[in-house]
Parts: structure tokens; sequence; C-alpha cells
């Protein structure tokens, strides 16, 4: 990969857990979430976050707490309602994150709504499968198995998206908007990250969110994300900005002071 680097702090967390596996003989274990996107997309740059996805979901915090220990010696911090371990590890003078989720990562899967839909399509809700369709894109969907070293596509659909270089929707999109607006600032980042576009389906139900956004967000941490997506996309964010009715924040003074308008 270009803008990829085999000694990032994340792609040694990623070495390590591999090695974990091989010495315990392992198969239940993906990394999932960033890093495995961003290697497919060709530029990990930034990753700082190792999600860890389970096939079983009591298989979290135990396999968690022993790689914490016996690999990089260090004490992991563990939920136990949520089935979760999180263990913060130093490396080449930064902090990698790393994150084994015996739960998903994003509540709104369950969600009865949601729930019905993905009952109705007959998809096996297995501990993996929630992880990923818990989600945003169909891009976001890739995990990377520990046990081969193979990059691994469970929805069928993000392997095509990533080579269209295209950001759909996980879930129906109405759904996605309505329970996560904040997805509108993800699909952004990408897009000019990565030069995506964003599919014709989820921009319809973008347009018009704006009002919902402040039920799911602080305005300072709206502003963070505006001001971010305008550096990265110039003229075309202002313009995708106003088409999803974030006017009222364009207008903020706080906006114009940090770009040096």
């Amino acid at each position: 990969m270009a803008n990829s680097s085999e000694n990032s702090g994340a792609n040694l967390a990623v070495q390590r857990l591999r090695e974990f596996c091989d010495l315990h003989k392992i198969e239940t274990l993906f990394v999932a979430g960033d890093w495995p996107r961003e290697m497919m997309l060709g530029d990990d740059r930034g990753v700082t976050k190792i999600e860890v996805a389970v096939a079983f979901s009591d298989e979290a915090i135990l396999l968690g707490r022993l790689f914490a220990s016996e690999f990089l010696g260090v004490v992991a911090e563990t939920d136990d309602t949520a089935e979760k371990v999180q263990i913060v590890w130093p490396q080449n003078g930064a902090s990698i994150n790393i994150e084994f989720q015996g739960h998903p990562p994003y509540s709104h899967i369950d969600d009865h709504e949601i729930k019905d839909h993905l009952r109705n399509e007959h998809i096996d809700m297995t501990p993996l499968m929630r992880n990923v369709l818990s989600r945003s894109f169909t891009v976001d969907a890739v995990v990377f198995d520990l046990k081969d070293g193979q990059f691994r596509d469970p929805t069928g659909k993000a392997f095509n998206d990533i080579d269209d270089k295209r950001i759909r929707s996980i879930i129906p999109p109405g759904l996605l908007v309505k329970h996560r607006p904040t997805v509108v600032f993800d699909a952004l980042d990408l897009k000019y990250k990565h030069d995506l576009k964003i599919s014709s389906d989820l921009t319809h139900r973008l347009e018009g969110l704006g009002p919902l956004l402040l039920a799911h967000m602080n305005q300072k941490d709206i502003l963070d994300r505006i001001v971010g997506v305008l550096k990265a996309g110039g003229v075309d964010a202002l313009k995708q900005l106003k088409r999803f009715r974030l006017e009222r924040f364009l207008a903020n003074a706080e906006i114009k002071r940090r770009l040096k308008l």
C-alpha cells in the first residue's frame, strides 16, 4: 500500500495479535473497523485504534486480558457489562488503543426497527456479523482474519464498493441516518480522504438532516467536524455541507476564525 507503513504502531499491534493467535491456535478473532478499511483503501496513516471482534462474545474478556498481560506486558481495563477489554499500548511515541469487543461497538444495531429489518433479510446475527453490521458503511464491513492474515467481506458488499470507490449505508440509509445522523461527517471524511463518492440513496437521506444533529452532538463537536471537513474538501465540502442543511453552523464566527477567513 502506497501510504502504509509496516512499522506503524497500528500495524505492529496487528502483528502481535497474529502472533498471539498463532501461539494459542486461536481461530476466532478478527480486526474490524478503521484499520482493515484503511488498509484496503490504501492509506492507514493516522489509525491509532485496533478493534478486535470475536466469533463468541464470552471470549472477548478472557482473550483480551491474556493478550494484554502475555504479549504487551500491560494491564487491561475491563468492562464486564459491555464484555469489552480496552488496552493502551505505548508505541513509537504514541498510544495505540486495542479494544476486544464482545458486543457491537454501536448500540443502534439493537433498535427494534433495525432488528426487524435484519430478521426479514434472514441475516444470521452471529457476534461477528452484529459487530460488522453495527458500523456505518459497506466499506467499514471489511475484517482481517487474524488466523490466516486474510481480509474477509462478511456482507459480500465491502470489496465491490471499495473497488468502485463508493460509500453506501450498510443498513437501509433511512434507518442509519435516523439513528446515527452523525454519519454525515464520517461519510464526508471518507469522501475527501480517499476520493470516494457517496451513493445517491445515502445522499438523499442526508439532505436536510441538519436539525437532527444537535440531538446527537454538542455544538462544539459539530463545529470541530465541520472545520475538519472544510479543510479536507474546500469549496466542494462547503457545497456538500449546505446541501445537507448545515448553514446554521457554517455561519458561526468560530468557523471563520479557525479557518482564518
